[in-house]
């Protein structure tokens, strides 16, 4: 999807573990001086990169609830996230992100350029979206759910 964005403004920075395979990937697919591979970085580090960027994008093809998601639209940053991620317990297509089918190369595409060519879209999905993560997402929210899940499976009858 990146490489089909020629605008030199975009960047694609990858963190997290980086391992031998996504660099043979990179250098295969992504021949491009727009892509960084950053690897891991500690929280603060993490946070002051995070604050720089407008769009998360995840593309996996199977994971559960991705914390990187969640982290980085506490930062305010607009996801775009493959419908395998736990995304769309989270987002609310076209409100506050985007939710595409996996491998869908052309959606992602179009998701990035609309946010591009938009900003003031991109500003108001940004504002909702670490709204509703400050407000739902809290780690008081997520010890209630699971006190509340485990009374559900403990006392079933």
């Amino acid at each position: 999807a990146f490489n089909k964005i020629n605008d030199k403004n975009l960047e694609l920075h990858f963190i997290g573990s980086v391992n031998q395979n996504l660099k043979k990937i990179c250098k295969k697919e992504l021949k491009d001086d727009r892509v960084k591979l950053l690897g891991t970085m500690s929280k603060i580090n993490l946070r002051n990169r995070l604050k720089d960027y407008d769009i998360f994008c995840l593309a996996s093809l199977e994971e559960g609830m991705a914390i990187s998601m969640l982290e980085a639209m506490s930062m305010s940053l607009v996801p775009i996230c493959s419908e395998n991620t736990g995304a769309r317990d989270v987002i609310k297509h076209g409100y506050d992100g985007f939710v595409f089918k996996i491998r869908d190369v052309k959606d992602i595409r179009k998701k990035i350029l609309f946010l591009r060519n938009n900003p003031e879209k991109l500003k108001k999905m940004s504002t909702r979206i670490r709204k509703k993560i400050c407000q739902k997402f809290t780690n008081k929210k997520y010890q209630e759910k699971i006190i509340s899940n485990y009374k559900k499976i403990l006392f079933k009858t």
